[in-house]
């Protein structure tokens, strides 16, 4: 086997090349979005990576009477009280009688449990890939989701986890906690 020789020029290039920095991770990482993917009513759904705190195998969940419909039910993480939502039906997707899986979520200073029939895998996508929301899904479930992404054949919709846990029926349920204060 013989090895050509590189001009001076194409080592110039080279060196350049392998000079050059790569990007820092988390400069990359601005560019992509993160999504813990999981199965709901046989659809995929992601939920942003930075927001999930845990995932609970078979949740013990509480039933509380005159709830909005997706909301499950209350469970006890550690010592937390942490509302259970079932956003099947918040989306309109098939009732199930037991989900289960919980994947347990942080924004800003709410802790919530979200019920899922599959837990797959964390994945990134790059921001650029991210596709509309369909238009035959209805106007108020649309506002919920941030976006559509392909994967393995399938499609992954990203859910809007602050447009959620700001859902109006879901904060008129905190409004009496919050008033009666510490």
């Amino acid at each position: 086997m013989t090895r050509r020789v590189l001009t001076p020029e194409e080592l110039q290039i080279r060196a350049a090349e392998l000079a050059a920095q790569p990007p820092a991770e988390n400069e990359v990482r601005k560019l992509e979005e993160g999504f813990l993917i999981m199965i709901l009513g046989g659809e995929a759904y992601g939920l942003a990576a930075p927001m999930v705190q845990e995932v609970v195998c078979r949740p013990s969940v509480t039933p509380l009477p005159v709830n909005p419909r997706f909301v499950a039910g209350v469970m006890n993480l550690r010592g937390e009280v942490v509302a259970v939502l079932d956003l099947a039906a918040m989306f309109g997707l098939a009732a199930s009688r037991r989900r289960p899986y919980a994947v347990v979520v942080r924004h800003e200073e709410l802790t919530a449990a979200i019920l899922a029939d599959e837990i797959l895998e964390v994945e990134w996508f790059a921001a650029s890939t991210r596709q509309p929301v369909v238009a035959t899904v209805r106007a108020e479930v649309a506002a919920l989701f941030t976006g559509v992404f392909h994967w393995r054949g399938k499609l992954v919709t990203g859910i809007d986890l602050p447009g959620v846990l700001g859902h109006e029926e879901f904060l008129r349920l905190r409004k009496p906690q919050e008033a009666a204060g510490p």
